[in-house]
């Protein structure tokens, strides 16, 4: 099942296969060869969409459908001609249903034209309203019990305003049932920016697959519960490496584990090396080093301050601790320990920054640990706010990898780009930054993104606001530091192989939060919460994939 508002997968149609996620451009390119080479015309592919908007209102209105009162909102263009062979449908199966038109028919034009016209020949009638005949109708709105919105869907260009702005804002105070066409009215299909005005659905059904805005616009309660419907667009279209964004299904979460075989041992998943804490900040080395223990490491050593050994040491016993030298305010750091580079041998994988501080020393014990590491290094908080101002000292290589966990004023410091201006166009500077320097980029906000050496990006759907906590980012640290270092140690060391490991890493972290906010409540969620439902995120996750 896909997690928040995402219904199961059979109502996908892409079972435990990468789900791509598609811009406007992207789909559209998709309808218009899908008729050039495939033949299947953008008619048939309308009166697919009508279909399914019509299944779906008989299959999940809470209650019986007959004798409700439905009014279908068209606007224009292609959403509204969905709108339209969902009318005709109803009026087929002998429901009541009305349709309004934002704007005049003889303004219809397409598919859409097409469609209008069969309806009307079935002779029935629609109300194409301005805003003067709005004022007329508005008031009589409460005789419904159904709603659909087939305005515009992916075809927003700008703010509403005028008498779409009048007509969503008007529905939005109804107390009825709403279905939304593609995408919401008043949400931007590719916007990752939360709209000043929308259309409130409790179901959305979109079609062929996800739009940028279903999974990374943070103004979610407008969708409801989100069906991703087929209505014949090839897989062969859909499976192009051409469209670089994709959502992190639990197969593909699965497929980064490794397999636990009767004849292995403690050294077949990876010892891992944690280079974390101080004196002011010992939880974080510990979160992190207890949570690669939870994700499956054999050993884990935390290399860490004097004045933060002991509480490492006593937080579980399964940790191994070694001092690195201190500074005077009780950072960590290289000074005085020119052998740390012997200490760190053996280890699958290397875990640096949570809680080391901003040190000079501690900055020059960072990077000279990562121009010298040949296996995955996990570069999280301090690890990653000691390359501030030196972004191309962390290029790197396949061969070298390094995986960055920053959430986005972290990755502002290094890039230079602006916080907001990260947050509102992710996807691209995620899939540029993480190309550009050939590393794995873990950008921590709303629904995490994974940017791949290649470009690709992938989106977790899991997680949910209360994961916004002192010490959940240490957590997924420990947990990719685990995975990624279990796949070194196991000779899976492609590109993809770490892919999987982070996105399944990723995955889990985000499941487990979800649990834990289930079990007890966003406010009182914790990262030993977290740490508590891993286990659990494993089991879900095995069960999901089968």
């Amino acid at each position: 099942m896909f997690h928040s508002q995402f219904s199961s997968g059979s109502r996908v149609g892409g079972g435990l296969s990468t789900m791509k996620i598609l811009s406007v451009a992207q789909m559209d390119r998709i309808d218009r060869l899908t008729s050039e080479q495939f033949g299947i015309s953008s008619l048939i592919l309308m009166e697919n969409a009508g279909f399914q908007l019509f299944r779906a209102l008989e299959r999940d209105f809470p209650g019986d459908l007959r004798g409700q009162r439905i009014a279908i909102f068209c606007g224009k263009g292609n959403n509204g001609g969905d709108g339209f062979v969902l009318a005709r449908l109803l009026d087929q199966h002998g429901y009541r249903v009305e349709v309004y038109l934002l704007g005049a028919s003889g303004e219809v034009s397409g598919d859409a034209q097409v469609n209008l016209a069969a309806f009307l020949k079935s002779g029935r009638q629609l109300l194409e309203l301005d805003l003067e005949r709005w004022t007329e109708v508005a008031p009589g709105l409460g005789r419904f019990t159904v709603i659909v919105d087939a305005l515009l869907g992916t075809g927003l260009s700008k703010p509403l305003e005028g008498l779409y702005g009048l007509v969503v804002e008007e529905l939005n105070r109804l107390d009825l049932f709403r279905l939304a066409v593609d995408v919401p009215t008043g949400l931007g299909a590719d916007s990752m920016e939360e709209p000043v005005l929308c259309f409130r659905a409790d179901l959305t059904i979109t079609f062929t697959a996800p739009k940028i805005a279903h999974l990374l616009n943070p103004a979610r309660e407008h969708l409801g519960e989100i069906q991703i419907v087929p209505i014949g667009t090839p897989g062969l279209l859909l499976d192009s490496d051409e469209w670089k964004v994709s959502v992190i299904s639990p197969g593909a979460a699965r497929s980064g584990l490794p397999e636990r075989r009767p004849d292995t041992h403690k050294g077949s998943y990876g010892h891992v090396a944690v280079v974390a804490g101080s004196r002011d900040k010992p939880g974080a080395a510990c979160l992190t080093s207890w949570a690669a223990l939870r994700a499956g490491s054999g050993l884990v050593t935390c290399f860490t301050a004097p004045s933060a050994q002991p509480i490492v040491a006593a937080s579980h016993a399964e940790i191994m601790t070694e001092p690195l030298a201190e500074t005077a305010e009780g950072a960590t750091s290289g000074r005085e320990n020119s052998s740390y580079g012997q200490l760190l041998e053996g280890k699958a994988a290397v875990a640096i920054g949570p809680g080391l501080g901003r040190a000079p020393e501690t900055v020059s014990l960072v990077m000279a640990l990562l121009s010298s590491l040949e296996v995955p290094v996990v570069l999280d908080a301090d690890g990653i706010n000691a390359f501030q101002g030196k972004t191309e000292s962390l290029r790197r290589s396949v061969e070298r990898p390094l995986i960055l966990t920053p959430h986005p004023r972290e990755f502002s410091r290094i890039s230079g780009i602006p916080t907001a201006e990260v947050r509102k166009n992710r996807l691209e500077i995620a899939s540029r930054f993480s190309r550009e320097l050939q590393l794995w980029l873990v950008l921590k906000d709303f629904r995490t993104l994974i940017a791949t050496p290649d470009g690709a990006v992938l989106v977790c759907p899991a997680g949910n606001p209360g994961m916004a906590t002192a010490g959940s980012g240490d957590v997924l640290t420990g947990i990719i530091a685990s995975l990624a270092g279990a796949a070194w140690t196991g000779g899976r060391r492609s590109a993809q192989d770490l892919t999987n490991s982070v996105a399944a890493a990723v995955y889990l972290h985000a499941s487990a939060g979800d649990l834990a906010a289930a079990g007890d409540s966003m406010p009182s969620l914790t990262a030993t919460s977290i740490l508590d439902h891993l286990g659990e995120a494993f089991s879900d996750l095995e069960t999901a994939a089968r």
